[in-house]
């Protein structure tokens, strides 16, 4: 990893992704509207 990203900023950011977008997909899926 290039530059001075620290990663105890970036690994919260990541999991909050992870942690977030399966449930918006999820929704769309069931539930489109």
């Amino acid at each position: 990893m290039a530059g001075g990203m620290p990663m105890n900023l970036l690994a919260p950011a990541l999991a909050d992704f992870r942690n977030v977008f399966p449930t918006v997909q999820v929704r769309l899926i069931v539930h489109p509207f």
